[in-house]
């Protein structure tokens, strides 16, 4: 029996995790599933792979995280890869998926903004509302959206980007699209509360499952790192295309909870890992 590590915080009392739908049935794929906490002193080299789920408290303790990814990489399997978190961690690589030709929502990064208004930026983007995020962040903290006319948020802006804010995020949603071992598992649609931009639970966001055109499959399909274990691509509509907002492959919640045997392909995908 294979010895796992699912990495999380110390209490999820706040949060919506589906991790714990896969234990139950791990033992048939030869596999024995532990939560732990990235943040206790744990012998690492117990387990075979430690996989990174939801430890969703890392953007606030970034350097602590990284420390300990590193320490377990050192003494058995890390999934995701530490080089791959390390390159997600901070939202600059949507800069170098556009360079490589994928359509990103249109973002000015930290050298665009700096000393520039908010009607400024609106100027440059052509949209009327823009919403400043941070390049280290998770579940939509410290995102701020402003309306032309408005003032720039009291905040270091060298640790921030600004995107168009897509009015489709309100009336239509964020799709999010699973693949493992870059292989499509399952999708769904996001959807705020009404009032709200956050399309997270936690936040009142709606979670429903759907089946996705294939024009949506394709272009999350297109952005996909098919070398690590889970992607998950987080799309938005801008008129007739699909725009990436997020491509997640630190510790997105992963939905099993919305796709009967989803939980099952992230565990067949996890077994092919480790032979």
């Amino acid at each position: 029996m294979k010895k796992i590590a699912f990495l999380t915080k110390d209490e999820l009392e706040d949060f919506s995790c589906d991790d714990d739908l896969a234990i139950p049935v791990a033992h048939k794929y030869g596999l024995e599933i532990s939560t732990i906490s990235w943040h206790s002193e744990t012998d690492w080299s117990f387990f075979d792979a430690v996989i990174i789920r939801s430890t969703w408290d890392y953007q606030d303790h970034y350097e602590e995280f990284i420390k300990v990814l590193d320490k377990i990489s050192s003494e058995t399997l890390l999934l995701n890869n530490i080089d791959t978190v390390k390159w997600n961690s901070h939202k600059s690589y949507l800069k170098e998926l556009q360079e490589s030709g994928h359509k990103i929502i249109p973002t000015l990064f930290h050298d665009q903004i700096i000393d520039k208004s908010v009607d400024e930026l609106c100027d440059l983007l052509g949209t009327e509302k823009i919403i400043y995020k941070p390049y280290i962040g998770a579940n939509s903290d410290n995102t701020f959206p402003r309306l032309r006319g408005e003032s720039v948020p009291q905040v270091k802006l060298e640790n921030f980007f600004v995107q168009i804010f897509l009015d489709s995020v309100l009336t239509e949603g964020e799709f999010s699209l699973f693949f493992f071992n870059g292989e499509y598992s399952h999708a769904i649609l996001k959807t705020p509360k009404p009032g709200d931009y956050r399309v997270q639970e936690e936040w009142g966001g709606e979670i429903k499952s759907i089946t996705p055109e294939e024009k949506l499959i394709e272009t999350a399909k297109a952005i996909v790192d098919p070398t690590q274990l889970y992607n998950r691509v987080d799309l938005v509509r801008n008129n007739d295309s699909f725009e990436l907002m997020e491509l997640e492959l630190i510790e997105p919640a992963l939905y099993f909870r919305t796709s009967k045997g989803a939980e099952e392909n992230f565990l067949k995908a996890l077994v092919t890992r480790l032979r």
